[in-house]
């Protein structure tokens, strides 16, 4: 963990700063701080500068993308599975959500009705003057 850390530190330093004294001073604490040769060093380096790189192209040749309207809801459904539950005073392995409550569950959500706060929501944030286009 400490060495993706100061390496990633490092690759940041190389891309972004040109001073090779710098760069030079970096790999001799690397290679003292950590005793690593600094074939493995240059080697690591590459590797994560090249990704670096290949993470920043993807997102300029993505981010000018015309984006579409996207509506994402999410819900908590790690308890509407198969787990090591309790269910009538027995812990079972793997066991599934009773369909009452799976049904209570439902029908909760379904009076909450959650397009309703999303609305109300998107109105407030406009009533506040943050009109967002893509909201």
């Amino acid at each position: 963990m400490q060495f993706a850390c100061i390496l990633a530190q490092t690759c940041w330093l190389f891309l972004f700063h040109s001073s090779i004294t710098q760069e030079r001073v970096l790999i001799q604490l690397l290679v003292i701080k950590l005793n690593i040769s600094t074939l493995s060093l240059l080697q690591e380096f590459r590797r994560v500068a090249s990704s670096i790189l290949r993470i920043s192209f993807l997102l300029m040749v993505c981010l000018p993308l015309k984006a579409e309207t996207v509506c994402v809801a999410t819900y908590n459904v790690y308890n509407y599975l198969e787990l090591n539950r309790w269910a009538d005073g027995q812990y079972r392995r793997n066991f599934p959500k009773a369909e009452v409550k799976k049904g209570a569950m439902r029908q909760v959500l379904q009076e909450m009705r959650p397009e309703t706060y999303l609305t109300e929501l998107q109105s407030d944030i406009r009533e506040e003057g943050l009109d967002y286009r893509f909201q």
